[in-house]
């Protein structure tokens, strides 16, 4: 090993600015003065077309070196990113990278926080093959040709450079926000090993473990170099539960207090409220509790009531009756044929009934709303402040108190409110009251009995919350939580603090599991002293596991999808015991409830499983040649690259699993009630047809399989209980946790899989070289050509493909795109030395254009009409340039900058996605409080009535009313009154989710980005080995590519002037799209396309610095004390701004937030003595600021108005045992900092939630 060590903070001046090899421009590089080891270097280097982009060329940028990635002990190529100021979250191994199956465990990079689409990963300067899936289920929908950081070996990385706005002229299109192209080593020679480990101090988890080596000999007289290298590394997976920060479930929870404060200033008859609004009470909205558990569902079994309603003493609750429908009789039948919310066997008691806007509090502080109307008493009004009065009400109240008739219906309820507490209120005053009692009296869908107690008069009911135990046994639960014995607690029907609720912590992951394998061979042969051929072959097999997976495997009394809706039983459910039926009957249930369970219990496995598999050959040759007296360099490549990506689930056969949880008794046995009445009966039970096997409610989903033909057809798929089924149907016991048979398990649960095929050829050709001689030096040039065909194959399993399980139906995607790039980069000198001229020792200009053009097509399919469709793209030809230029000054200091356009072209899957289906909610603006607001209330007042004039005119002249009532709309007038809903006869918004279906459009155009950068390089003589460079940068990008999603949908058609067609406003029609029911509720069928429109501006400072010093000379000595280096890259976020329609007349703000921090800064402190090296790394991110709107928000607005900066540190330190062993040992988060400050914020995207770790390493060279 070298026994001294040299950091090396130099740079090029701009030689092998323009190309790829480019010898003649490393010959033209002035060369540096000769400087003792403790000085700093200036190193030329070659094989990228930008050089040491921090310190030189014209974009701004940084550089992580061999020997930043040997002291941090990195074992992921995308973990040498992570902490770099300039790069945003991107996609990673900690957490789920949003819980997108297709992504789990990928590393993308992303610059600037623009998206990790816009950036251009590379490596030794060409195209890697992508692994990003052809679906819109991917990490933040980014739907681009992404690499996966984890494919590249470490161990023969050379350096990484990161080159910010303007790469897009030297690498081609997508490198909008820029580039990150990894060098790899060269002529490697000697052998070897390292042998890596470590994990947390104090928990002893999150091991990582590695091993890797690198073995290259020269041969033929050094003609020939072969380099060998492979990788083992494994990572193990960190759970929420396993943290103390984590494990009891801290964060924000709504604030009872809020809005609850009386108003001094009210006066009868006056104008004042009752109440202080929320926005001016100094009251948070909000407060930060531990211990959050979750109300809606458990793993053995939450059981409700089926009523929607209250259950006071005026509504009662009535045994055995399903809303909606008539009484049902007592049946050992599990479910109640004919309702027609549900998959067969699933009933849903409401659309989100216990979710979203649905939510309330456990104990209202405000007039009660919206399910507590107004409780009679015998002796007064209300016994408590009511949200609400029927006319006879107000009548009493103005007896009551003496009110004058001349008072408002408003004023009365106002005097009312004033004169009663509010629950709340109440409960403070009486602390010893039973929190059940409030319970019970006001919160729909909770067990309750008759109200025994003293209070009854006013609180008629008391909740008996009741769930199964492990064990199957029905036991008491604690639904309040602090509440109990706390009247200032929080508490929602779906939140409380502390109780008995799900506490699911251990669901969280903080880190996936990844075991990689990773193979390199690189050769190059010396064919002539002017040919040379190259060769670099990668192998990488990935495999990333998440050990608790559970998306949709609940039935929840808050689900809004029939298949995951809570489950309605029956008391005579043969799995019921009668101990079970007693203490169903002591809670007031005797006829039908809903369960709501997790059923982790009832798959085979949890598992989740992503194995990808990645191969890349790039062979070559380079070489240089004179012609008429001038040097010039040519580089001529093809890649090859194929990934291949499976991933594997569990999931729930969703027809499986209606017909076995419907269980009966027969004889002895316990038997699916489809086996014991037929399959014919058994349909027809449910109103469907037995010729068919379909059951009237079920989601008909589109799908896509091959006909008879060999031609891909769309089609509408209907689920179907065919006989097959019938006779394999196993019981499913469902209460309690693991109660299930494996044979049931067998029959309800499958392993779902997709598969995702990317291939990628890639040819590209420079030629390099000076056209003639300018007075200041050699005009050079660059010319390259690039030819790239991708292809994309994406399918489903059957089941997958069908939308048989929780998830919506996968869309088989199978397309291709063609591209042809070719440019020109000049390198022109104006000035130089021998000019003699004052503050100009040499000025450049470097300008660079370059064309590219897409084309595409998809598999021909056949569509819903039956006209058989090829999907084509022919985009047009689009220009790339870069007009940049450098001006020294002097020794001391570069001017530079540059003005730039970029563009990414749309991917495969923007253009070609087949129908995707998916399920999503929106917020509708034409419902009351939004059919007026908008960016043009006036317009979206006009088109919201006229909307409703249509569906109603679609529905025969009607809507259904919330009150269900069928209303006449004949009149503009008719429609607003409907839009309005006053007392219930108009537009009941429900929030449930619905089904929709993406696609991608051939009509797209390419994203644009326009960037402008200007810096400068200083070294200052007085301070000698300090560098400091620092650039300003700007981009906009504009026509940016996405789906359109249903609320963006829907506020584009209703604020547009061309309604009902808005395409000369966005492009498309989205009013097309929009599917409505006859209550007016969005409905399935979405339609909603890819399209360009948006745009994000940034405006950044991006700074670095770097000195080293011989601390001998600094003391004055003889004795070798060492070198003391500084480095530090600092980034500072003026603007980030989304804007969307774009052109930011609508902008929106985000810098100075968590996202986008105003100042992040990395700065590491080296030290080197002998045989030993020592670093601190600092990583600082600023406290932010949190937005209502485009304004901070005030304590009125945010429990939390202000996030405190966050720094992490690291410890490396090395030591080189003799010539062949250097030990290494590394303290990641030294101050185990895994929250923002005091404020106990958790988020796993900004902090390290980790924690405190070491790792250790010993490499052997030889």
């Amino acid at each position: 090993m070298i026994s001294k060590r040299k950091y090396l903070f130099g740079t090029t001046v701009l030689a092998g600015i323009l190309s790829i090899a480019a010898p003649s421009f490393a010959q033209t590089a002035p060369t540096a003065p000769q400087q003792d080891e403790d000085e700093v270097e200036e190193v030329v280097v070659t094989g990228s077309r930008i050089a040491r982009p921090e310190t030189s060329g014209t974009i701004p940028g940084v550089q992580v070196g061999e020997q930043d990635i040997e002291e941090r002990l990195f074992t992921n190529a995308g973990d040498i990113l992570n902490d770099i100021p300039l790069v945003g979250g991107g996609a990673n191994l900690n957490g789920t990278n949003g819980g997108q199956t297709a992504s789990l465990g990928v590393t993308y990079i992303d610059l600037l926080n623009l998206g990790t689409a816009r950036t251009l990963t590379l490596v030794n300067g060409r195209r890697f093959v992508s692994n990003n899936s052809a679906t819109i289920f991917v990490a933040g929908n980014e739907t681009g040709s992404q690499v996966d950081a984890s494919t590249i070996p470490v161990a023969l990385i050379d350096r990484v450079d990161i080159l910010t706005v303007g790469g897009a002229a030297a690498y081609g299109a997508d490198a909008v926000s820029g580039v990150v192209n990894y060098v790899l080593k060269d002529d490697y020679e000697g052998a070897q090993i390292q042998i890596l480990g470590g994990e947390t101090f104090k928990e002893h988890d999150a091991g990582r473990y590695s091993i890797n080596g690198v073995w290259g000999q020269n041969f033929l007289d050094g003609r020939l170099n072969v380099a060998v290298s492979g990788e083992y590394s494994f990572i193990n997976d960190v759970r929420a539960s396993d943290r103390s920060v984590r494990s009891n479930n801290p964060g924000l929870t709504g604030n009872p207090l809020n809005g609850a404060q009386r108003n001094p200033a009210f006066v009868p008859g006056g104008t004042a409220g009752v109440f202080l609004g929320t926005t001016v009470d100094n009251i948070l909205p909000s407060v930060f509790r531990p211990n959050l558990r979750g109300n809606t569902l458990t793993r053995g079994g939450l059981i409700f009531n089926v009523t929607q309603t209250n259950n006071t003493a005026e509504n009662p609750t009535i045994a055995g009756y399903v809303p909606g429908s008539a009484p049902i009789p007592v049946s050992p039948a599990f479910f109640q044929p004919g309702n027609a919310f549900r998959m067969p066997g699933f009933a849903q008691v409401s659309p989100a009934a216990w979710s979203g806007a649905n939510a309330f509090t456990l104990l209202q502080q405000v007039p009660i709303t919206p399910f507590g109307a107004c409780i009679t008493s015998a002796t007064d009004v209300c016994a408590f402040a009511p949200a609400s009065l029927t006319a006879a009400q107000v009548t009493a109240a103005r007896a009551r108190y003496g009110l004058s008739p001349t008072l408002t219906a408003a004023q009365v309820l106002a005097v009312v409110q004033a004169n009663r507490p509010t629950a709340r209120e109440y409960y403070a005053a009486n602390p010893s009251t039973n929190v059940n009692d409030f319970i019970g009296t006001f919160i729909p869908g909770v067990p309750d009995i008759a109200n025994p107690s003293g209070t009854a008069g006013i609180l008629p009911r008391r909740a008996v919350p009741i769930r199964f135990d492990p064990t199957g046994n029905i036991v008491g639960y604690d639904l309040a939580g602090e509440l109990a014995t706390n009247p200032a607690a929080p508490g929602t029907n779906t939140t409380s603090a502390g109780g008995d609720g799900e506490l699911r912590t251990d669901a969280t992951a903080l880190r996936v599991r990844q075991e990689r394998y990773v193979a390199n061979v690189i050769a190059n042969y010396q064919i002539t002293d002017n040919l040379r051929f190259y060769t670099e072959n990668l192998y990488s097999d990935a495999e990333v596991r998440n050990p608790l997976a559970n998306a949709g495997l609940q039935n929840s009394a808050g689900g809004t999808t029939p298949e995951n809706a809570g489950l309605l039983v029956n008391v005579n459910h043969p799995f019921l015991t009668a101990a079970n039926r007693t203490s169903l009957a002591n809670a007031g249930i005797t006829g039908n409830f809903i369960l709501s369970r997790n059923n982790e219990d009832v798959v085979n496995s949890t598992e989740q499983v992503s194995t990808n598999e990645t191969f890349r050959s790039v062979n070559g040759i380079s070489g240089d040649f004179s012609l008429f007296g001038r040097d010039f360099g040519f580089d001529i490549s093809h890649s090859y690259g194929k990934a291949d990506t499976f991933v594997e689930f569990s999931a729930i056969n969703d027809a499986a699993y209606a017909m076995a949880v419907d269980a009966v008794q027969v004889g002895s046995n316990v038997v699916c009630r489809a086996q014991r009445d037929g399959l014919a009966s058994y349909i027809a039970s449910y109103g469907g047809n037995p010729a068919t096997g379909f059951i009237p409610g079920a989601i008909i989903q589109p799908i896509s399989t091959i006909g008879p033909d060999g031609i891909r057809t769309q089609s509408l798929f209907a689920p179907t209980i065919t006989q097959a089924m019938v006779d394999a149907c196993q019981p499913l016991n469902v209460f309690g946790e693991g109660r299930a048979s494996q044979a049931a398990k067998d029959f309800v649960s499958t392993r779902e899989s997709f598969t995702n095929e990317s291939t990628q050829n890639f040819t590209q050709a420079t030629l390099t070289g000076s056209l003639f001689d300018l007075p200041a030096g050699p005009l050079q040039f660059a010319v390259t050509g690039e030819y790239r065909k991708e292809e994309l194959t994406y399918f489903a399993s059957t089941l997958g493909g069908t939308g048989r399980t929780r998830s919506a139906p996968s869309a088989t995607t199978e397309g291709s795109i063609e591209a042809t790039e070719y440019g020109l980069e000049l390198r022109i000198p104006l000035l130089g030395e021998g000019f003699n001229i004052p503050f100009v020792k040499s000025l450049e200009l470097n300008p660079a254009i370059r064309y590219t053009e897409l084309e595409g097509e998809a598999e021909t399919y056949r569509n819903l009409s039956g006209t058989i469709v090829t999907p084509t793209y022919d985009g047009d030809r689009e220009e790339v340039y870069t007009l940049a230029g450098t001006w020294e000054v002097n020794d001391q200091l570069l001017l530079r900058g540059n003005i730039s356009k970029s563009v990414r072209n749309p991917s495969i899957v923007e253009l070609f996605l087949g129908n995707q289906a998916f399920f999503t909610s929106a917020t509708d603006p034409c419902r009351a409080a939004g059919y007026n607001a908008g960016a043009q209330p006036a317009v979206r007042r006009v088109n919201c009535i006229a909307e409703v004039r249509r569906i109603a005119a679609a529905n025969g002249g009607a809507l259904i009313a919330q009150n269900g009532v069928s209303t006449p709309i004949t009149s503009d007038a008719d429609a607003e009154a409907f839009i309005l809903n006053v007392g219930s006869a108009g537009y009941g918004v429900s929030g449930a989710s619905f089904t929709g279906v993406i696609a991608g459009r051939q009509t797209l155009v390419p994203e644009k980005g326009d960037s402008f950068t200007f810096g400068f390089v200083a070294r200052p003589s007085f301070i000698p080995n300090l560098i400091v460079a620092a650039d300003y940068l700007e981009i906009t990008v504009t026509d940016a590519l996405g789906p359109l999603l249903a609320t963006d949908s829907a506020n584009f058609c209703y604020d547009s002037t061309s309604y009902p067609n808005n395409t000369p406003d966005i492009g498309v029609n989205s009013c097309s799209g929009i599917q409505r029911d006859a209550t007016f509720n969005f409905t399935n069928g979405f339609e909603l396309p890819y399209f360009n429109l948006g745009g994000t501006r940034v405006k950044a400072i991006n700074a670095n610095l770097s000195y080293s010093v011989g601390l001998s000379d600094v003391f004055s000595t003889d004795m070798d004390l060492g070198t003391l280096a500084f480095r530090s890259n600092i980034y500072y976020l003026m603007e980030y701004s989304t804007s969307g329609i774009g052109d930011f007349s609508d902008a929106s703000p985000s810098e100075n937030s968590l996202a986008n921090p105003s100042w992040k800064t990395q700065a590491s402190i080296l030290y080197n003595r002998g045989p030993f090296n020592a670093r601190w790394t600092t990583n600082f991110q600023d406290a932010a600021i949190v937005r209502s709107g485009v304004l901070q928000a005030t304590a009125e607005q945010a429990n939390v108005v202000r996030y405190d900066a966050y720094t992490l540190h690291n410890l490396s330190l090395g030591y080189d045992v003799n010539e062949n062993i250097t030990a290494r040992f590394v303290v990641d988060n030294v101050f185990d900092m895994q929250e923002l400050g005091n404020n106990g914020y958790l988020n796993q995207v900004y902090v390290d939630s980790i924690g405190r770790r070491w790792t250790a390493s010993l490499t052997y060279t030889f």
